[in-house]
């Protein structure tokens, strides 16, 4: 934990020339999914995901069960400089926003870590998407299904990667039956 003060540091919101050049680019590609008719799509929104590669998949996990004050730091850090990102993101004006959620399941966290540490962001990204006018997807493809309620609490849009090859245990009609509007 005596780390932390120093990834907020390091963490610093994107400015100056990539601002710039960012802004410059998402302009160019709005007019061209204009022209084309196509959605204009911005990635990559992250949380749980990025405290993974900082720390290890088992010991955020762990860090969940066992150090729930060092996570909720860390998850606080993270989902800031993220919320920093994503505004610069919406200033391209797209048509959705798609968060990296591939670890954000059962396989590596409880349905009540994940409701305690992940889905407070979940819902904070999502005010902040919908706020500009462009909807949340969350990408995922495996153990997804326990947490079902959590992800219709959350606010977000669209469930992208829903796939029978990466987890066999899914259950589809369930996943149609509960978020499939």
């Amino acid at each position: 934990s005596h780390d932390l003060p120093a990834l907020r540091h390091l963490l610093k919101p994107p400015g100056g020339a990539v601002t710039s050049a960012f802004l410059a680019e998402a302009e160019s590609a709005r007019a061209f999914a204009a022209r084309k008719g196509v959605l204009l799509v911005a990635e990559w929104g992250v949380l749980y995901d990025a405290t993974v590669w900082l720390c290890g998949m088992e010991e955020m996990a762990m860090a969940c069960a066992e150090e729930p004050g060092f996570a909720e730091e860390l998850f606080a850090i993270v989902g800031e400089w993220n919320h920093a990102r994503l505004r610069l993101l919406l200033e391209g004006k797209p048509d959705l926003v798609v968060r990296r959620a591939w670890y954000e399941t059962v396989d590596s966290l409880s349905p009540a870590s994940y409701r305690k540490f992940i889905l407070p962001w979940i819902k904070k990204d999502a005010a902040l998407v919908h706020q500009a006018g462009a909807k949340l997807g969350n990408i995922t493809s495996s153990q997804y299904t326990p947490l079902h309620d959590a992800h219709l609490e959350s606010g977000m849009d669209v469930f992208i990667g829903l796939d029978p090859v990466q987890d066999a245990r899914a259950d589809f009609a369930l996943t149609k039956k509960k978020i499939g509007g």
